[in-house]
């Protein structure tokens, strides 16, 4: 195995943190809103006929706000990064030399001027459970 990185390394580095982890954390922090929103409706769900809620309430409330904050909250927040420091190190080893500096441009603009890749413009923010409905 060689320890000479190629441009496609590069590419291919910056591409998976600037696009598909992008893409990944997006997906994280809908589903972090979509738990969110799931709580505006659970005390209808959860009242008994006659009167209070059923025993799974605050079962389900737990379970909810740790998926929602352990899960789906730092996974959006993980990825984020991960992505900004991938193609941080992509666009640093590629400014070291020209070649790599010269294709890393050109894969860049493509990316941004064209739906080759669907980069999402910016990651939405995930509401933790302590957020207000």
């Amino acid at each position: 195995m060689t320890s000479e990185l190629r441009i496609d390394d590069i590419t291919d580095l910056w591409r998976t943190g600037a696009v598909h982890l992008r893409t990944a954390a997006v997906q994280f922090a809908k589903a972090a809103q979509s738990a969110h929103d799931s709580a505006a409706d659970q005390d209808a769900a959860f009242t008994r006929t006659s009167g209070g809620r059923g025993p799974l309430y605050p079962v389900w409330t737990a379970l909810r706000n740790r998926l929602q904050d352990e899960v789906f909250v730092k996974s959006r927040d993980n990825l984020v990064r991960a992505g900004e420091v991938l193609a941080a190190v992509a666009v640093d080893f590629a400014e070291r030399d020209a070649g790599h500096s010269a294709e890393l441009d050109r894969v860049r603009e493509q990316v941004e001027d064209g739906p080759e890749y669907e980069r999402p413009p910016t990651v939405p923010t995930a509401p933790s459970s302590d957020d207000p409905q």
